[in-house]
């Protein structure tokens, strides 16, 4: 189980909890918010493709049932083209996360390597 460093000064525990200076604590809180985006991210890609699969399946029954009226496949493919188009939207958003999570990682990580060295001198 990972353990979460924490930024409350207040907070009992060992090292891991110990108070973080208000950069340190900045950068951190940072950084979990660039972690939270991409786990969201990630979650909704899950949601999509669970979707999209069910929804494979029902156009794929549709099509394979020798007595399915032509209406059913075509009421089929319009929730198909209406749910692509949805998550064509949760796409977009999780590649804008994406795209931002390098930057804040490498900002994150390089202030906080700049701090530590800062600290060595």
């Amino acid at each position: 189980m990972a353990r979460r460093i924490s930024t409350d000064p207040a907070a009992p525990g060992d090292r891991a909890s110990a108070p973080v200076p208000g950069d340190v604590a900045a950068e951190l809180a940072a950084l979990r918010r660039s972690v939270d985006r991409l786990e969201q991210g990630l979650t909704q890609l899950a949601e999509a493709t669970a979707t999209h699969t069910e929804m494979l399946r029902a156009l794929l029954a549709a099509a394979t049932a020798p007595t399915a009226p032509e209406e059913d496949l075509a009421k089929v493919l319009a929730q198909v083209v209406a749910r692509l188009g949805e998550q064509s939207g949760l796409l977009r958003a999780i590649g804008a996360a994406m795209t931002r999570l390098p930057e804040d990682v490498g900002g994150a990580v390089g202030r906080q390597v700049a701090a530590a060295l800062s600290d060595v001198r």
